[in-house]
């Protein structure tokens, strides 16, 4: 275990160091910048603001400036530190920088108040998709060639086909406008995650759905569950000691990729119901090319990825002991 997770957290730097190196120079590498779109300034006014974000400096100088390993003041390059007090700056000492745009706030700030509304947006979307995904997909297996399995199928079908802004549209005419049942947007209360959450949680039901259904088929046509059938277990406990722990391996393996992908996608969702989360602030900040609060979502999003497919590959373990993390 030592080894993997050694292994692991190389590759995460490696990672790292990789989406931050290409996501730097792409961005820069686009016309305009974040001072370009507003009105005419004056061009002293422009190089001091320039000056004061160090966008004046050569591409690679603000590169090495941003990640941290040397502090290029006016003093000159000192390793690990401008004064000496601080073993690293930049993104190695975890400071993002501060907003372009946002200029009382810093990119930490920002995220420090945003990253929770996403978190509790996606918690309520990921408990939404495993809950009714994982009961289609039983119910599919259970029933297979049948009524409720055809249901289930395309229903899971519809949920893959149609984006996640439809199913908001959907859920806005029935729910809100329809029986009155919930306020169209905002934030503030449970009655505020319901229909966001489900709209952005929907798609992933839908890919749940057809994984539990194609691990369930599997693991009930093996030998140790015709063998407990003989014996004379209930079906219930049948499914519930010995095929839903195999069934579910397709649905872990997905589960990582998918959180993510709830996190990232729930951009839309927060524009579509003017919630304050960390989606919106990705999309404000590529139009308004605010390098250092892009650069931080991105390395935020990249930390979340790498991190929910290492719980998925710990938890490979608690589903099924003869996965060897040591050989992988």
């Amino acid at each position: 275990m030592i080894g993997f997770l050694a292994r692991r957290f190389l590759w995460f730097v490696l990672t790292l160091w990789a989406v931050v190196t290409v996501s730097f120079f792409l961005m820069h590498s686009v016309r305009g910048g974040p001072f370009s779109a507003e009105r005419s300034l004056h061009p002293v006014v422009e190089r001091n603001l320039k000056a004061r974000y160090h966008l004046d400096w050569p591409l690679w100088k603000q590169y090495l400036q941003y990640v941290g390993p040397l502090n290029l003041d006016d003093r000159g390059p000192e390793l690990l530190g401008g004064d000496g007090t601080q073993p690293f700056t930049g993104v190695l000492a975890g400071d993002l920088g501060p907003s372009f745009k946002y200029r009382d706030y810093t990119v930490n700030e920002i995220i420090a108040q945003s990253l929770p509304i996403s978190v509790a947006l996606g918690a309520v979307a990921m408990l939404f998709a495993i809950c009714l995904g994982i009961s289609a997909g039983i119910l599919s297996a259970l029933y297979r060639g049948g009524t409720v399995d055809l249901a289930m199928r395309l229903v899971a079908t519809a949920g893959i086909a149609l984006p996640n802004f439809v199913i908001a549209g959907i859920l806005i005419l029935a729910f809100v406008f329809g029986a009155h049942l919930f306020p169209v947007a905002g934030w503030g209360t449970l009655r505020h995650l319901v229909l966001p959450g489900l709209a952005l949680g929907a798609p992933f039901a839908a890919y749940i759905s057809r994984l539990t259904r194609t691990g369930m088929l599997e693991v009930l046509s093996q030998d140790h569950i015709r063998t407990a059938h003989a014996k004379g277990l209930p079906p219930r406990l049948v499914l519930l000691r010995h095929a839903i722990k195999g069934g579910l391996l397709p649905v872990v393996t997905y589960l990582g990729p998918a959180t993510a992908g709830i996190l990232t996608g729930s951009l839309v969702i927060e524009k579509i119901f003017a919630i304050p989360g960390t989606g919106s602030h990705f999309v404000n900040s590529a139009l308004n090319r605010d390098y250092t609060l892009a650069m931080g979502v991105t390395i935020l999003y990249t930390v979340l990825v790498y991190a929910l497919n290492l719980v998925v590959d710990l938890a490979y373990t608690l589903l099924d002991p003869r996965i060897d993390l040591e050989k992988g």
